[in-house]
């Protein structure tokens, strides 16, 4: 057998899949919204207009469901010993909030693309948090939001030629290991899209293609994660990218909106007929479901359909925490997943087991991303809550704990 290769910080990437054999380390692209959160926490409720109440803190922090997934996405990678290369794409105004978004995401070595949308103000969200069950996923206080969409509604295909040309971008191949280049593509806050989330039909076989120009073989596979609060949000949304997604990750109520079905086992069926994307869904205090995509008409690769041994269909169980508060939860849970599935293949069950404990990892902390998680948080919570290291996970969540 060929001796494990070295990582460029110099530890052994035995234990990790694509390290351990000839592929690529590889990449995350994350597109979606920077917001700069002003996050008021332990709120005893909301004020009447013209009152006033309590808050515990209040406090701004860097956040969107796009960059709070690239934050942790970079960390967990990061703290594993990873050489995978996360970018963000994104845009911002003219205005000091967006310097911070941007220095907030270099200072995680991820590259930054971010358009600058002239007279318009970087997108910021006042969160007022009153408390969420220990699952992550909200509760009798949960939270509340109001949004300047800023930038983000502005946002296009016009501003991701950066990405469109990492997809062109070769990578200079070893003659004896013509691995793929795998790529993930993750699309983040679709909620918040201006004229983008009616251009991803388009834009997702345009990188297909451009990823096809590169001169070598590449795996590239699309997710997307909505973080909508009404059937509205889901507008441009259609079977026409659905047909080319390989994930779709959201929430118990996402999923039903999305299908047009009452519940969640009809709802994943429905979204997962006849296609080849995966569907996750969180679902509060009773983890989070998974469904892998069922017979493709071979508009979209399957990338993460479940593997001889894994189940199609199944539930992963949440863990249980002391919070201090539920923000960007649901984009940690996400960050887990891709991590999961991208850089180590796990199953599509272990994958969402992972997320699982990500997702509830961040909320023991204040604010989207501003404690990034690391692999060893992860690791040393799925033990506290009596859960079996899934063995295609084992290994990877062990590392840190044994290079520390």
């Amino acid at each position: 057998a060929s001796p494990p290769r070295q990582s460029a910080n110099g530890r052994v990437g035995a234990d990790l899949g694509w390290m351990a054999s000839s592929e690529p380390a590889p990449e995350f692209h994350i597109v979606g919204d920077a917001v700069m959160d002003v996050l008021a926490v332990g709120l005893s409720g909301l004020p009447a207009w013209g009152g006033d109440t309590t808050a515990d803190s209040i406090e701004c922090h860097p956040g969107g469901s796009a960059l709070n997934t690239a934050v942790h996405v970079a960390s967990l990678l990061r703290s594993s010993g990873s050489v995978a290369s996360v970018s963000f794409h994104g845009s911002v105004g003219e205005d000091l909030f967006a310097s911070l978004l941007e220095r907030q995401l270099e200072s995680q070595g991820i590259k930054a693309h971010l358009a600058r949308v002239d007279a318009c103000a970087t997108s910021t969200c006042v969160m007022m948090s009153g408390g969420c069950r220990g699952d992550g996923s909200g509760g009798s206080g949960g939270c509340t939001y109001i949004t300047c969409a800023g930038a983000a509604k502005r946002f296009s295909s016009e501003h991701l030629s950066p990405l469109v040309e990492a997809m062109r971008r070769g990578l200079v191949q070893d003659a004896a290991t013509p691995a793929p280049r795998r790529v993930h593509v993750h699309f983040g806050g679709f909620y918040s899209y201006g004229p983008l989330r009616h251009e991803l039909a388009t834009l997702l076989p345009r990188l297909r293609k451009a990823a096809g120009e590169s001169g070598g073989p590449v795996r590239l596979t699309f997710s997307v994660d909505t973080n909508a609060a009404e059937p509205g949000q889901l507008e441009g949304l259609g079977q026409d990218v659905l047909d080319q997604l390989d994930l779709f990750k959201g929430t118990r109520t996402e999923v039903e909106m999305l299908s047009g079905t009452k519940g969640l086992d009809e709802a994943l069926e429905e979204l997962t007929r006849g296609r080849g994307c995966a569907v996750v869904a969180t679902d509060g205090a009773r983890g989070a479901r998974f469904r892998s995509g069922g017979a493709s008409d071979g508009a979209a690769p399957g990338g993460f359909a479940a593997t001889n041994g894994d189940p199609p269909l199944g539930t992963c169980p949440t863990c249980r925490v002391e919070v201090k508060d539920c923000t960007g939860a649901g984009d940690a849970f996400c960050a887990g997943l891709l991590v999961a599935l991208v850089a180590t293949s796990a199953s599509l069950q272990d994958s969402t087991l992972f997320a699982c404990a990500a997702g509830a990892a961040n909320c023991m902390s204040v604010g989207g991303c501003t404690v990034p998680l690391g692999i060893e948080s992860v690791r040393a919570l799925l033990e506290a809550q009596g859960q079996p290291l899934p063995p295609s996970l084992g290994s990877f969540l062990q590392r840190h704990c044994c290079d520390a």
